[in-house]
């Protein structure tokens, strides 16, 4: 599907006006992202307490490492976008930090692509904490062993804080 096509796609299928199908998607808010919840676990909870602090944005980079083992789930929750460039090439698919909402908005580009990327999800973690959450929670259900590695790494510099 043409990136332009998926986005009309999402516009009309889950926008504010269509409310049967975001009823349909339970987990999700009538915007049609994430919507998130209580976190689970010790892991979850420190995530919500770190991206809730002054360091919150580099704690929200630190949600990203695992960016390569969970693509696919980042593209479907609308948080990020497969390289164009990439599509295809099966574990070689890259992806891209766009934000739904946020073309146009200064910010930083993507290293291999050059591509401007509006706001990067550490930033959009940072002021969305919920949403780290609920990407957190679909990893853990859809791909145990990424979450574990990112857990790994998250708690090693924000646990027991």
């Amino acid at each position: 599907m043409s990136k332009l096509l998926g986005e009309q796609w999402r516009r009309l299928a889950f926008g504010k006006g269509n409310t049967s199908i975001n009823e349909a998607r339970s987990g999700y808010d009538a915007d049609g992202m994430p919507s998130g919840g209580v976190p689970e676990d010790e892991f979850q909870e420190a995530a919500e307490m770190a991206l809730n602090t002054a360091e919150g944005k580099s704690a929200g980079w630190y949600l990203t490492l695992a960016d390569h083992d969970i693509r696919h789930i980042l593209v479907d929750m609308g948080l990020g976008e497969l390289d164009p460039e990439t599509i295809g090439k099966g574990p070689n698919e890259g992806i891209m930090f766009q934000i739904p909402g946020t073309k146009g908005v200064k910010g930083i580009k993507n290293q291999q692509t050059g591509i401007p990327i509006g706001i990067g999800r550490p930033e959009h973690y940072k002021e969305h904490p919920h949403i780290a959450i609920a990407m957190l929670q679909r990893v853990k259900a859809e791909n145990p062993r990424a979450y574990d590695k990112l857990e790994k790494q998250f708690m090693k510099k924000y646990g027991n804080k």
